[in-house]
């Protein structure tokens, strides 16, 4: 049931590869809790057993609810977003099915049947990204894909059985020939999908695999194999390494891949700065984190300009992209011990399921390779719906091996007759409810959006407007379909042109007032700041006739980018916001203070040059706008400068001046 979820993929919802998938599998588990709390409220004997796997998993989630609680932005600690949707409330869902199917299943055999299915769903996986020829396939997203596939191969590994290659008739026995076929498939998706943090962790689990193999082997012979199998794959992977600019593999998916680990991959540098804003805010929030989902208010406050120098479209971290370091940042170093705790349970209950004989030592070197390769790759990445089932279910099993199942639980039961019915019917209408309000209307809430997105996009703005206001009022996690109206009015203002004006102005309402609901989750939140900044900016521009309007406006622009910048003192982008709400009110000094700080900020941005020219232009400072606008052509982002007359009065000044170069460049843009 599960692993088929993450196929899940249906268009017409927003951010769909995410939201198919967990509604879709938030139902099921709510549908199957109702049935399992009757199950083991009438008979007893059916609960679950004490472990000290529960008990860690009840420990982080408990440990995240109380930060989400006293955390710096409640609603995105408790729903998430549409884009990520890794709120408490949805992760609960998983503890849910860890529940379950430690109560379900009693034998070997489901939890086998699960590993075949999450085989063949990763195989189609793999399939559907060649067919497509989108790595990404079903999941939407390659770093996920590769994660799965980490999974799948262990899964397939341990569904082969060792004398599978003995002889033709032992490949046939139990399909094995089957997971024979599925691993090239497996590891080739792990290869498109070309994610360093799959490597790593695919290294790292073999190398842990094979030398626990080799330490637990009876037989000299095989412990050396073991060892001399690990240094081998050392060296050839230290060779790889250092031939990676080599004629051979140059310009190879290998070689390419090999480049990615070093000091100067922009994503390897994105990341530590990242960790380095964690490790300065500890000191600030060490028991329990600034609130479960709330990485961005870190990353936001200590935000550094460089950080622009390696990812110029990736500007906002929500996860520190490595799992440890988020787990600390959000839910304090109490989440972090919880969550450890849970490994050291499991690594406890395997090796106990070892000693006691019920897994082989090869099965124990496999379930061990599984989980450093998974541990390891979330140090540079961070959980999501695909890994949750594969480990959540993994955890199921390693319980599933603690107990003892050699005998059938009595049939206690605690009730029956009108208590079942009155608890049942309680439960269901309980269920309904949180099914209908949180799922179902999530589902209506993301198509509408959409549609309203759609529908303003195509001038029918009344039409539009009414799908919006529907949508935002169906599900508490709706900042998203708010945001996608703000971001679509404040990035194509044309939009507006299409429209009569008092639609338009109705437009503006709307979004300045979705602006307005999202910061008030969070009043800290940078990034919803400057939405609403920009938004109410131009709703100030576009009312100049009417100065209540624009005055109104023009103050709900200024406090939103001054609490922006407070939240985010370093971002330099938002300076540049900053002095285009400042130039609304025609307060030059504001203005040029902006785009100074931005030159502290960044000395060698070049469009701060062409922003100077424009202002200093609407100031009707021209001898100061033409020799800023020269210096902006000269920079090759001429495209920045706002006004023809500028640049035409500025080419015949340069020209004049004996500029020739500027004065070229210049023509050129009049010329395009």
């Amino acid at each position: 049931m599960a692993p088929f979820c993450l196929l899940l993929v249906f268009p017409a919802l927003l951010f769909p590869y995410i939201t198919s998938k967990q509604l879709v599998f938030n139902i099921l588990i709510e549908v199957l809790t109702l049935f399992w709390l009757l199950l083991v409220l009438k008979y007893p004997n059916y609960r679950p057993s004490r472990s000290w796997i529960t008990l860690g998993l009840l420990a982080y989630f408990g440990f995240m609810l109380i930060s989400c609680l006293i955390g710096v932005d409640f609603n995105l600690s408790f729903f998430g977003n549409a884009e990520r949707m890794l709120g408490w409330f949805h992760l609960f869902h998983f503890f849910l099915f860890y529940l379950i199917i430690i109560t379900a299943w009693r034998e070997k055999k489901d939890w086998l049947r699960f590993l075949d299915v999450s085989i063949a769903v990763s195989v189609i996986v793999v399939l559907y990204g060649l067919k497509q020829n989108y790595p990404a396939s079903f999941l939407g997203n390659a770093a996920y894909v590769g994660a799965l596939m980490l999974f799948a191969l262990g899964f397939a590994i341990y569904r082969l059985k060792p004398l599978a290659f003995k002889n033709l008739k032992a490949l046939k026995e139990n399909y094995n020939w089957l997971y024979l076929v599925a691993i090239p498939f497996l590891f080739y998706g792990l290869i498109r999908a070309n994610i360093s943090g799959a490597y790593v962790g695919l290294a790292a689990g073999i190398v842990g695999g094979i030398l626990l193999w080799s330490f637990l082997s009876p037989q000299k012979a095989q412990r050396r194999l073991g060892i001399a199998s690990v240094i081998a794959l050392v060296v050839i992977v230290a060779a790889l390494f250092f031939g990676r600019n080599s004629a051979l593999l140059k310009n190879s998916s290998l070689g390419l891949a090999l480049k990615d680990f070093s000091a100067s991959n922009p994503t390897w540098n994105t990341r530590l700065i990242s960790w380095h804003a964690a490790y300065l805010d500890f000191k600030d929030h060490p028991l329990l984190g600034v609130g479960h989902g709330n990485y961005a208010f870190i990353f936001d406050y200590y935000f550094e300009p460089r950080f622009l120098d390696y990812s110029p479209n990736e500007t906002y971290f929500d996860r520190a992209h490595n799992n440890l370091v988020d787990i600390i940042s959000t839910t304090g170093t109490l989440g972090l011990l919880a969550y450890l705790s849970i490994f050291v349970a499991l690594g406890y209950y395997l090796v106990k399921a070892y000693q006691k004989k019920k897994i082989k030592s090869g099965e124990l070197s496999i379930f061990c390779a599984i989980i450093i390769a998974y541990f390891v790759q979330n140090l540079a990445l961070f959980d999501a719906l695909v890994t949750y089932i594969m480990f959540f279910a993994l955890l199921g099993m390693a319980y599933f091996y603690s107990q003892d199942y050699s005998q059938q639980p009595k049939d206690e039961v605690r009730f029956s007759g009108w208590k079942e019915y009155l608890l049942g019917g309680v439960l269901a209408l309980f269920f309904i409810a949180s099914i209908w309000c949180l799922n179902v209307q999530g589902f209506k809430m993301f198509s509408l959006t959409l549609k309203g997105y759609a529908a303003i996009s195509e001038g029918e703005a009344i039409q539009g407007m009414d799908y919006y206001e529907r949508a935002v009022n169906l599900a508490p996690y709706n900042r998203d379909s708010r945001a996608t109206l703000v971001n679509l009015i404040a990035g194509n203002s044309q939009y507006l042109s299409y429209l009569d004006q008092k639609t338009a102005i109705k437009v503006l309402d709307m979004a300045v007032t979705f602006g307005q609901e999202n910061v008030a989750y969070n009043p800290y939140d940078s990034m919803m700041n400057s939405q609403l900044a920009r938004i109410a900016n131009l709703a100030a521009r576009y009312n100049f006739r009417d100065l209540e309007k624009l005055n109104k406006y023009s103050a709900i622009a200024v406090g939103a980018i001054e609490q922006a910048i407070a939240s985010s003192p370093k971002r330099y982008p938002l300076y540049f916001t900053r002095a285009d709400v400042y130039l609304t009110r025609a307060e030059e000094e504001e203005v040029i203070a902006s785009l100074n700080k931005i030159k502290e900020l960044k000395p060698d941005n070049q469009e701060v040059n062409c922003q100077f020219a424009n202002t200093y232009f609407f100031f009707e400072k021209y001898d100061l706008a033409y020799d800023f606008a020269a210096q902006c052509a000269l920079s090759g982002k001429a495209k920045y400068l706002s006004y023809d007359d500028l640049i035409k009065q500025a080419a015949a000044d340069q020209a004049k001046k004996g500029n020739n170069e500027a004065a070229e460049k210049l023509n050129e843009v009049l010329a395009k």
